[in-house]
């Protein structure tokens, strides 16, 4: 066996020497930060021009990656991350979606146990990685994508037709649903608003009609009455918007190979498929996963629930619930809230998420309390 390095002696690094025991030759682990031992090998600092085959334990892989090329080392050939040791070499390419249902995908033991996942960038921050990517892509055996399209906003150069280009002929393809920013008859609230850009990483989504409101001095209480009574959307405007949907996903779906449709055309009464306009629900990933997992032969559905994207939740209105006849309770938003994009950790229900979301906004617009 070939002499081998682990590079990262935390608790990742240590979890897969036990993992593999016996299954490779440990010489010693590399850490940019440690020094000393651990489970009776020696750690210490990476070092230029060694024959060792690396395999990168860290959770900060590309910044990893990026040292040890530096370092004279290539990727594939001299060091790889552990996801991907001794499985096939997947790719999900997408956005924030993407990494919840490979989340659900690794959670399928027969899948996983025979695939790993490179840790690609999502769209967001590939623009951070060198464009070695297309090197990285030619050593991929499973593509999946969310069928990005060309006038997306980083650019064409970042469509799954370009990126297709450099898979190698033998990898697998895989498209699965892009509903990012579709669902617009859920939350007709989230709009432009002259001079604020509407950040993909705030607490809140602004709300154009809070916004409008707040500028004329509503009071919180008059602004809970106005979205919890009604009267703000007239119902022939939401079934339009309502329409609008089905028919883009319709039309998009074609050139998926996960179809979706059929799914939110049965549940979006009896279930919350969306969190927000930017954000598909945990439950909706799942779906997706489970139908990713059925079209490649795997049988089981999938049975666990990962409490992942409703942090990013935002309220439906009355006029919506009543234009569409939506049944499912939505009386706690944002169940799942961790604080990692909340201003509120803690579950809400209309009245603290309306005075938080008043509290941002008077803070963005400079909108003193009234």
């Amino acid at each position: 066996m070939i002499d081998t390095v682990i590079f990262g002696a935390g608790r990742s690094g240590e979890k897969f020497v036990y993992q593999y025991f016996g299954e490779i030759n440990i010489k010693c682990f590399w850490d940019n930060r440690k020094s000393g031992e651990l489970l009776g090998y020696q750690v210490k600092k990476p070092e230029a021009g060694k024959k060792y085959f690396i395999i990168v334990a860290v959770a900060e892989y590309l910044e990893i990656r990026k040292q040890l090329i530096g370092m004279g080392y290539h990727e594939f050939d001299d060091f790889i991350p552990t996801q991907i040791f001794k499985k096939k070499m997947a790719i999900a390419y997408g956005n924030c979606h993407m990494n919840t249902v490979k989340a659900y995908l690794e959670c399928k033991k027969d899948f996983s146990s025979e695939v790993g996942f490179y840790p690609f960038p999502v769209i967001q921050k590939l623009k951070e990685m060198d464009l070695a990517c297309k090197d990285i892509l030619n050593h991929c055996t499973l593509f999946f994508h969310q069928a990005i399209r060309k006038d997306n906003a980083y650019g064409e150069e970042y469509s799954s037709e370009k990126m297709l280009q450099h898979l190698n002929k033998s990898c697998e393809v895989i498209a699965i649903p892009n509903l990012y920013k579709l669902p617009k008859y859920l939350f007709p609230q989230v709009g432009t608003i002259q001079g604020i850009k509407q950040g993909t990483f705030s607490p809140f989504l602004m709300d154009v009609n809070i916004v409008s409101w707040l500028r004329c001095g509503k009071s919180k209480e008059e602004i809970i009455r106005y979205i919890s009574r009604g009267g703000v959307y007239p119902q022939t405007e939401i079934i339009g918007m309502w329409k609008e949907f089905l028919d883009k996903v319709y039309k998009r779906e074609r050139e998926w190979d996960i179809k979706i449709g059929d799914y939110i055309l049965k549940n979006h009464k009896k279930k919350k498929l969306f969190c927000d306009l930017n954000h598909i629900s945990s439950g909706t990933a799942k779906e997706i996963a489970s139908r990713t997992l059925r079209y490649m032969g795997y049988q089981e559905d999938l049975s666990i629930e990962l409490p992942v994207l409703d942090d990013e939740e935002i309220v439906v209105y009355r006029d919506v619930k009543d234009a569409l006849d939506l049944e499912y309770d939505d009386g706690i938003i944002r169940r799942y809230s961790f604080g990692s994009v909340s201003l509120n950790c803690k579950e809400m229900d209309l009245e603290e998420y309306v005075d938080q979301l008043c509290r941002y906004t008077r803070f963005i617009l400079g909108i003193s309390r009234i």
